[in-house]
């Protein structure tokens, strides 16, 4: 038995209705054309397996190979789903599966990952947002959920980012924590279960909570970018 790799070389090639075929550098034109392999008796005394193939049936192949390769070519997604996947990502917290902790730790430095998931707690004044004062919204760096606007961030003078009230209170967990001889209310996203901070009762009046966070596990989203980014509920926050 043959191999495919011991077959000659064939090439059809086509000419007006006419058909040319190239069998270990000898060319044959005909209407009606015969492939020859190894192992048939030829004129020569030669052996090699012959088919004969019609210029019908070749047409035939021809156009199927075209329409198999086109099936087979990638094609590019359209403007259409890309809008309704970006629309539709402002909800996407609400379905959010929490990953694996060995994915999260592809997704997430390992500052954000010991915050967020061993309740660690970053360095003040050596954060990403203690002192940022840009409009717009703070959201889980796992999830993506809303929690805090800019318009409730004030100066602490503690080091790390401080709010007098979440965004969207449904999304946010209070539990006690007694780690530290001592009893607090942590404060944990509700989709992305993440730790984020404490609040405490010393807060600016009238509320008079602040919610201390850390900057590492949240994400800013600046006000120009909300609708881009599916938060475009919170556009008028801010006009």
């Amino acid at each position: 038995m043959m191999t495919p790799a011991s077959q000659p070389a064939i090439k059809p090639i086509m000419r007006n209705q006419r058909i040319s075929i190239e069998i270990e550098g000898r060319k044959i034109e005909n209407d009606s054309v015969t492939f020859e392999h190894e192992n048939s008796c030829r004129r020569d005394g030669s052996f090699g397996y012959t088919y004969p193939m019609h210029l019908p049936s070749l047409r035939i192949l021809s156009i199927g190979f075209c329409f198999f390769i086109i099936s087979c070519m990638p094609t590019e997604p359209s403007s259409k789903s890309t809008t309704s996947s970006a629309s539709a990502s402002s909800h996407t917290w609400q379905s959010f599966q929490k990953p694996a902790d060995e994915v999260l730790r592809t997704q997430l430095n390992e500052e954000q990952f010991d915050v967020t998931q061993r309740e660690g707690t970053e360095a003040p004044f050596h954060n990403a947002y203690w002192n940022n004062h840009a409009d717009g919204i703070y959201v889980d760096i796992v999830s993506g959920e809303p929690l805090f606007s800019s318009k409730d961030k004030f100066e602490s003078g503690t080091g790390w980012p401080s709010f007098t009230q979440p965004l969207d209170k449904e999304n946010i967990v209070e539990k006690t924590d007694d780690r530290l001889l001592m009893s607090r209310t942590e404060v944990r996203s509700k989709y992305g279960d993440s730790h984020l901070g404490h609040v405490f009762n010393d807060g600016p009046k009238p509320l008079g909570l602040r919610y201390c966070m850390n900057s590492a596990a949240m994400r800013f989203i600046p006000k120009e970018n909300l609708e881009k980014e599916g938060y475009e509920q919170y556009v008028s926050l801010f006009q």
